[in-house]
């Protein structure tokens, strides 16, 4: 179905989780912004492939760069934060996550994401927008720190909708819309262009968050998500999916143009 005349054209940022959990999703990453409509990413800097991503950011400058704030994956930076670790000392998983999240310290949690922040604004990177692994900078107790830190750093931020700002907040940027179903086992090009139609003249703005990546052995061992990312990304470079967006008279834009405006 192609977009009425009098219908204001979607701007669609497809944003890319996970930057820097590992080589094999970097990659994917990589080719989804070069083969396909990825704009924008967001980076992990508790991940273990961390410096291989800031490497690929530092060669393809327009891949628009954000902070994937984590609790519940990766080797965190600071020591505050040591009742939330494994005995590896990596970050506990989401399950575990969830026993505690009513006993959280928020302070060392502040400490441990000015920490990310401050680690990938050290690499040289400029990163427009925030959000986070799981979804956690949106957990109640959390959203707080999360709105004071996109607002001290001068960062977009995720949000479902832009009626969760509080009326102090409202001069912070997001889309007005974010988009979570494009995640599972059994995703496809129709899936996207239903997104588009159901949105089609209703928000001015969406985010599409996506997870591509190819598979490696880190991966299929430490994430629950691995062979789906394929899947994800033969979608996002598949040229039909451009052709599903321009019927629409959608847009294609990236954090960082988000801002601008």
């Amino acid at each position: 179905m192609k977009k009425s005349a009098d219908t204001q054209a979607i701007k669609i940022i497809f944003n890319a989780d996970d930057f820097g959990i590992c080589r094999a999703v970097n990659y994917g990453i990589l080719d989804a912004f070069r083969l396909g409509v990825v704009r924008s990413t967001s980076l992990m800097a508790t991940g273990d492939a961390y410096e291989h991503a800031v490497e690929i950011a530092q060669s393809f400058a327009d891949l628009d760069i954000g902070v994937h704030l984590s609790l519940t994956h990766g080797q965190p930076i600071t020591a505050r934060v040591s009742s939330m670790l494994n005995a590896q000392g990596q970050f506990i998983s989401l399950a575990q996550f969830n026993e505690i999240k009513g006993k959280l310290d928020i302070a060392a949690i502040e400490e441990e994401f000015t920490a990310q922040i401050e680690k990938i604004l050290a690499s040289g990177l400029k990163p427009t927008h925030l959000d986070s692994h799981h979804h956690i900078h949106m957990m109640a107790s959390l959203f707080p720190l999360a709105l004071k830190l996109a607002k001290k750093y001068k960062l977009a931020i995720r949000l479902r909708s832009r009626s969760q700002l509080p009326q102090e907040y409202s001069d912070l940027v997001s889309p007005e819309l974010l988009m979570e179903e494009f995640y599972g086992d059994q995703l496809t090009e129709d899936q996207l262009a239903e997104i588009l139609y159901i949105h089609e003249g209703k928000t001015s703005s969406l985010e599409i968050m996506c997870h591509p990546g190819y598979l490696d052995t880190f991966l299929n061992t430490h994430s629950s998500y691995s062979s789906q990312r394929i899947n994800e990304l033969n979608i996002l470079t598949d040229p039909k999916l451009r052709q599903v967006i321009e019927t629409f008279g959608a847009e294609l834009i990236s954090y960082a143009q988000l801002t601008a405006q």
